[in-house]
């Protein structure tokens, strides 16, 4: 098979990042079992350049692809060129060459550029298993063939991991804050009763996902209009719990009285213990994996409560034993002990404790850094990922 990856050249730059990352990722899979991967490059996320529609229009005249797969969505705006087919209106590029499209969401669908990819044979990869509740909500009216679970994987080259006497972090946070999400930015919004319902009703049920309580209070509220209004709601209050949520882990994960390092930006403008200590963002991703190679246990503050994102099985990679609130598909890949613990947000006050425990016992964190490990690059790789993708394409 020839696969087509659609790769953006603004956010694939020379430093090593988490989109680049997984382009290799998906590529070195390809190639491992056996098929050629062709990649169209295009600068801007937001809309192809007329010069690279016609880019992609000769390199598929003359290199006929089967699939394309397209990162974040990014590259829909090439799927918006036109092919003349005799009729008035033309043929959207990837049906007129026969193609599979797959969009691999590597984010929440209500952040995702979703309406943009033409295709009769569209395909989407989530990182949730409430992935396909979650895009027919969004997008009702978007013709969606399957959409898959595709969740971000592992990759052996990953590991920078360091045996347990030399890792200097006892605990490990990275991720960036916005500290004016935690404000309720809808204040002067039309809907800000509803919106406030919402945050309300999530602050409450955090171990739910979103989608779900966001539904239930349009529907407690007498809203009927559902589809029309569920994405205004549920951007603000995704951006609002996402950083609520970071800001709670990492002070209850204080509670530990080792010291909690923080990678990312924003913390500064926030109150936090004393046994927090700040560190910049780090936007190459090859020093994020190195942090995690110096670390005992990192921490995991997720909002795909159905699925995992890509920290879990990099800090697994790494030997790290790995702290997350998102427990049902790593529970299913690890097991109750396999080298990944659990915490829940409706529960953080137990989380000092469990790592203040984890912590204790030197020996037993490096057994669940190894077997973490283990799982992760026999069960969670790239490889395993595209043949399920290829799968479902195949049987359609």
């Amino acid at each position: 098979m020839r696969i087509l990856l659609l790769v953006s050249t603004r956010v694939y730059s020379t430093v090593e990042t988490y989109y680049s990352n997984i382009c290799d990722g998906v590529t070195e899979a390809a190639r491992e079992l056996g098929h050629e991967v062709l990649q169209c490059r295009y600068a801007d996320p937001a809309q192809a350049t007329e010069a690279e529609q016609k880019a992609l229009y000769r390199m598929l005249a003359d290199q006929p692809c089967d699939l394309a797969i397209d990162l974040c969505c990014w590259g829909c705006g090439l799927s918006a060129l036109k092919v003349w087919d005799g009729s008035a209106q033309g043929e959207f590029i990837f049906d007129a060459a026969d193609m599979a499209y797959v969009g691999l969401m590597l984010d929440q669908p209500w952040f995702q550029p979703v309406p943009a990819m033409h295709a009769s044979r569209l395909y989407l990869g989530t990182s949730d298993r409430d992935g396909p509740a979650q895009v027919s909500l969004v997008y009702p009216d978007q013709a969606v063939r399957a959409t898959l679970f595709v969740p971000p994987a592992a990759r052996a080259v990953n590991s920078r991991s360091r045996p347990m006497p030399e890792r200097t972090l006892d605990v490990l946070y990275a991720g960036n804050l916005r500290p004016s999400y935690l404000e309720r930015q809808w204040r002067d919004a039309p809907n800000r009763r509803l919106l406030d319902a919402a945050a309300d009703a999530a602050v409450a049920a955090p171990d739910v996902p979103l989608h779900r309580v966001v539904v239930d209070t349009l529907r407690q509220s007498g809203e009927e209009a559902v589809a029309q209004i569920v994405l205004d709601v549920l951007r603000p209050v995704d951006n609002f719990v996402r950083n609520r949520y970071r800001l709670e882990a990492v002070r209850a994960a204080a509670a530990c009285e080792a010291v909690v390092h923080v990678f990312g930006g924003g913390w500064t403008e926030v109150a936090l213990p004393a046994n927090v200590v700040l560190h910049p963002e780090t936007k190459d991703y090859g020093e994020l994996l190195a942090l995690a190679g110096r670390s005992r246990i990192c921490l995991d503050s997720s909002s795909y409560l159905g699925g995992a994102n890509d920290r879990v099985f990099n800090y697994a990679v790494n030997r790290a034993y790995c702290l997350t609130n998102a427990s049902a598909f790593p529970r299913e890949v690890f097991g109750a002990d396999g080298g990944v613990g659990f915490y829940s947000m409706s529960r953080l006050d137990d989380l000092g404790e469990m790592l203040r425990e984890a912590l204790g016992d030197p020996r037993r964190l490096a057994e669940k850094g190894e077997s973490a490990a283990e799982i992760a690059l026999r069960t969670q790789t790239w490889r395993s990922r595209l043949e399920d993708v290829l799968a479902a394409v195949s049987e359609d």
